[in-house]
């Protein structure tokens, strides 16, 4: 049995979505082929409904009108579906970055300290057990067996000292990498402050970038729907109009 579940879970979804993205990508492809085929012959028939609408009217009385107008509406779709998807592809590159940093660092953590508040029901040997688990630092215990109540609440204040000295020292020295991980990222990478700021103190954003990636999603795969179906209808109300003349 797996004792890392979630682990392997999370490592498992990151393979899915890069499949999947895959698997998109190629369907995508054949869709713009298909979108571009269709919004170019549907420019050249409106230039040809414009240019040449007394030679096109010859041949189905009055048709020129529906050609501009089907296809306008194919050249219409076409053109937002492909905008839907640029936005759909640049949001799913941003999620899939931060997922697959999120993946990478529960893979592979740094070992960062996180202190603890000493509260006034922990007495000296918690606090000796506080330094071992959190700092990993063996500390003697004295004996205070025969010590008056004076003397074993100032070894209690020392030793909390001490505990709060080392928490402070490690919290300074995360805060300086942080601050050094900052100014690299401003000089090599161009980030402004307020891009630091998202990134080390990220806040609830009014619409999130997993809802805009979904809208754009699936209004792309509508409007690639509508771009095909407008020129179907229009093939075929030509067709119908030819047969009827």
């Amino acid at each position: 049995m797996n004792k890392d579940f979630e682990g392997w879970m999370l490592n498992l979804l990151r393979d899915i979505l890069l499949k999947n993205r895959d698997h998109f990508n190629r369907i995508s492809d054949q869709s713009d082929k298909i979108v571009v085929w269709l919004v170019g012959f549907s420019i050249a028939s409106i230039t040809l409904s414009i240019g040449n609408k007394e030679l096109v009217n010859s041949i189905i009385p009055n048709i020129s009108g529906t050609i501009l107008i089907f296809s306008a509406l194919t050249s219409i779709f076409g053109i937002l579906y492909r905008i839907m998807l640029y936005l759909y592809q640049t949001f799913e590159i941003q999620i899939l970055m931060n997922f697959e940093g999120f993946i990478e660092g529960y893979n592979d953590p740094p070992e960062i300290h996180f202190g603890r508040n000493i509260a006034d029901s922990d007495n000296y040997d918690d606090i000796v057990d506080y330094l071992k688990i959190d700092f990993d630092i063996d500390f003697e215990k004295p004996n205070l067996v025969n010590a008056t109540p004076e003397e074993s609440n100032i070894a209690r204040v020392n030793l909390i000292e001490y505990y709060n000295s080392l928490n402070n020292w490690h919290n300074n020295n995360l805060e300086t990498q942080i601050q050094n991980i900052k100014d690299t990222l401003k000089l090599h990478l161009g980030y402004s402050q307020k891009k630091l700021d998202s990134i080390f103190n990220p806040k609830e954003p009014k619409v999130k970038l997993t809802t805009a990636y979904w809208f754009c999603l699936y209004s792309a795969v509508t409007l690639f729907l509508m771009c095909c179906a407008s020129f179907t209808t229009g093939m075929i109300f030509l067709l119908i109009k030819y047969l009827i003349a």
